[in-house]
């Protein structure tokens, strides 16, 4: 994240445009349950990505680098 990422008043982070179209889609209701699951499913991502890159040329699948991570 960039030092100008903007925060809430309780110091959380977020996208400005992010939050401006979730405004939109939601009808301009509150939208904290949206991003709440916007940045779970980011992040989980994220993780995949991670694993699928860490499993590459040690000769591991990504779900055999999984379980591997799940049982250490």
């Amino acid at each position: 994240m960039s030092p100008s990422t903007p925060r809430d008043p309780d110091g959380s982070l977020y996208d400005p445009g992010v939050r401006d179209s979730l405004q939109v889609f939601s009808a301009g209701g509150d939208t904290r349950t949206m991003e709440t699951a916007a940045a779970v499913r980011s992040a989980s991502q994220a993780v995949d990505r991670l694993g699928s890159h860490g499993a590459g040329g040690r000769g591991l699948s990504a779900g055999a680098l999984d379980v591997l991570a799940r049982r250490g």
